[in-house]
């Protein structure tokens, strides 16, 4: 049995495309094997990826970090959460204990942002201990750490099998650890996709992902300007909804003030059947980090910004080193006397390299599984897209 360990259940589509992209790896790659996966709402996955057979889902794990939130650190290094989880809690342990491996996949949920969340790498390593069982993180963002938790995260890591970043300073702070001998630095897991197709028959348009963080008035402020002067706006604007609570506060007021009536809106359904429809010739700005790494894997190029800082400019740089095409800017003094048509390298051109190097430490976290076999390219045929 596969025990996965992900950020899915809230209709984040960032989340829900880690979560997919592994449950179609995996399921091809061993059709016979027993998946159970530990989601934030394990309903809403279950009816998301209704279609797949041999996938269960619990929350066991984020029982523990809800039960967490407003704790102090003390409660979770004490595992108290363990206690207050009742007997349901405890039978989820006993399964984990009997998984042949434990994968935590990818996302930028294990940091101090969400410090509540390190109540999992701190049971998994408990139970690790008890166990025995295989225990690996693969694309995972661990910035930003506090220094208060810096030393006692890294304990808990160090009962990993292996440890796979998708950024510089998470690698960094691996090596800190001493880990250097059970750690990687690729590149997020949803590179493990195969390539999606890109829309270039069309005129390029205004493509927008974007989110309020804590400063929705300034996010509507230059989304208002950059309709004004991006060329592309001429040929239509494109809103995507990767989180329809938190998207659509700035999308509505937007769509509201501006006086264009040819604005489409994307909602995430739309997104999770069809995928993105970018075509290189599209121009896009983004806030979130998965629509900037899946429209630069489309031959899309653009500009991003961080809403939360030091969180996103984290993400958003990682893509820009690995030569993802994108500028990233400050809202507050952007000059829009910017070159919209400069053409650069994205994502598109390069991106099957970055997949063959997730694809090599997925055969090395594997391995024991698949002892006769080695994991390649043609895993996942290229009819398993960025959509459902």
């Amino acid at each position: 049995m596969i025990y996965l360990v992900c950020h899915s259940g809230y209709l984040n589509f960032g989340d829900e495309l880690i979560a997919k992209t592994w449950i179609n790896f995996l399921t091809n790659k061993f059709p016979l094997e027993e998946i159970w996966v530990d989601t934030c709402n394990p309903g809403v996955s279950a009816v998301v990826f209704k279609d797949y057979k041999n996938i269960r889902f619990t929350d066991t794990l984020w029982t523990a970090s809800r039960n967490s939130i407003d704790r102090d650190i003390d409660y979770i290094l004490d595992l108290a959460f363990q206690k207050d989880g009742g007997v349901a809690f405890a039978n989820g342990l006993e399964l984990i204990k009997s998984a042949r491996c434990v994968h935590m996949i990818g996302g930028g949920y294990m940091n101090s942002e969400f410090y509540f969340n390190y109540a999992i790498i701190a049971i998994l390593a408990n139970l690790k201990k008890e166990a025995g069982f295989e225990l690996f993180g693969t694309g995972l963002g661990l910035e930003p750490i506090d220094q208060a938790y810096e030393r006692i995260i890294g304990e808990f890591f160090k009962v990993f099998s292996w440890i796979d970043v998708r950024d510089e300073k998470s690698y960094q702070r691996l090596l800190h650890w001493g880990l250097k001998n059970k750690a990687s630095f690729s590149c997020d897991d949803v590179f493990l996709s195969p390539i999606p197709q890109s829309n270039v028959g069309r005129p390029g348009k205004l493509i927008i992902s974007a989110q309020p963080g804590n400063n929705p008035f300034l996010v509507v402020s230059f989304l208002l300007k950059l309709i004004e002067h991006c060329p592309q706006a001429q040929n239509g604007i494109e809103f995507l909804t990767l989180d329809a609570i938190s998207d659509h506060i700035i999308i509505d007021k937007v769509v509201s003030i501006s006086r264009r009536t040819d604005i489409i809106v994307r909602d995430f359904n739309d997104l999770w059947k069809n995928g993105f429809q970018i075509s290189s010739n599209d121009f896009v700005f983004s806030t979130r980090f998965h629509a900037h790494l899946v429209a630069s894997m489309m031959g899309a190029r653009g500009l991003c910004a961080a809403v939360s800082v030091p969180y996103y400019d984290v993400k958003h740089l990682s893509l820009i080193e690995m030569g993802s095409g994108f500028d990233i800017i400050g809202m507050h003094d952007f000059s829009f006397s910017y070159d919209w048509n400069k053409k650069a390298k994205t994502f598109h051109d390069h991106a099957q390299t970055s997949r063959k190097t997730k694809l090599d430490i997925v055969n090395k976290v594997y391995g024991f599984m698949i002892e006769s076999s080695i994991i390649n390219d043609n895993t996942m045929d290229n009819s398993t897209n960025l959509s459902v």
